[in-house]
């Protein structure tokens, strides 16, 4: 009786182990993951870190101004505008991906914390989307950015 107890009780252990193992990744799992290395990275290393996570062909949608295309573009009008992505956190409510695997969006929330004209601390808080392509190499990169602020 113990033995056979023992006995199925491995051949309970190998199965789940198995299960595991055989369980396929969640592709939107993946991505929401991705997204939030994107902003733990650019919240640690600034534009540079940002860049690094876009396309070469990417696009974002400043709140002013036109488009802005291309990865090389985009470094350009961060640096011009004074962007630092330090004071800028994002939270990921949600990620989809195409049945294929090769395009995804993730949605959410940021939070941006700066200081004001008069010195003094100024938040500003909004939403966002991201489109995302994967890549050959198998990375997911960003090929569209945009985000909005919520209502004073």
């Amino acid at each position: 009786m113990r033995r056979l107890a023992a006995a199925l009780a491995f051949a309970g252990a190998v199965f789940a182990a198995s299960a595991a193992l055989a369980a396929p990744p969640d592709p939107a799992a993946e991505l929401a993951a991705r997204d939030r290395a994107f902003d733990q990275a650019s919240r640690e290393r600034g534009v540079a870190a940002w860049v690094e996570f876009f396309a070469d062909d990417a696009v974002v949608f400043p709140g002013r101004g036109p488009f802005v295309r291309g990865k090389e573009a985009i470094r350009a009008a961060w640096a011009k505008a004074g962007f630092d992505p330090a004071g800028l956190s994002w939270f990921v409510d949600g990620a989809e991906v195409s049945a294929a695997g090769d395009f995804g969006v993730t949605y959410g929330h940021w939070r941006a914390e700066r200081k004001g004209p008069d010195g003094k601390p100024a938040v500003a808080t909004g939403k966002y989307l991201t489109t995302w392509r994967k890549g050959a190499d198998g990375a997911w990169r960003v090929i569209a950015d945009i985000g909005a602020p919520d209502a004073p």
